[in-house]
């Protein structure tokens, strides 16, 4: 009995590594769109880039509710960057009425970079349509009853 043995070298799944340019978002705060004042809600964030990494310009891109509109939202020419996204602008480049948009709904928001001739994408950053939390709604003193509690 004769048993051969090969090295052949297969492709790497997740292909070519190394190559892209992996952009950081930080300092995102508020997080969400407030579907009681869609027409002043905003979101803000930081976009940083590895050390040492410079681009010419980023492009941020947005769908609604998983549509992958990937319209332009903004371009990004110098980092880090502080973007600041109004739900409202956001509404209008996807071509969406803000009377149409609910608690529940969601925007994604990704970057695609150019460099060393490639575009990249970055991870979604999903930023939710939802009630925004009132401090002065969960503080104080606070007695609930009920009648069937004891039974």
């Amino acid at each position: 009995m004769m048993y051969s043995v090969s090295c052949e070298e297969l492709p790497d799944p997740a292909g070519e590594r190394g190559v892209a340019v992996v952009p950081g978002i930080t300092n995102l705060n508020p997080g969400v769109f407030d579907v009681n004042d869609l027409q002043h809600a905003y979101v803000q964030f930081t976009v940083i880039l590895p050390e040492g990494v410079t681009v010419p310009q980023a492009t941020l891109i947005g769908s609604f509710n998983n549509n992958h509109a990937d319209v332009t939202i903004k371009e990004l020419t110098s980092f880090p960057a502080v973007v600041n996204i109004t739900s409202a602008d956001a509404a209008q480049k996807l071509g969406i009425a803000l009377a149409d948009i609910e608690r529940g709904d969601v925007f994604d928001f990704e970057l695609l970079i150019t460099a060393n001739g490639r575009t990249t994408r970055s991870t979604p950053l999903a930023i939710p349509v939802a009630c925004v939390y009132t401090t002065a709604m969960s503080t104080g003193s606070f007695h609930s009853v009920s009648e069937d509690w004891n039974s």
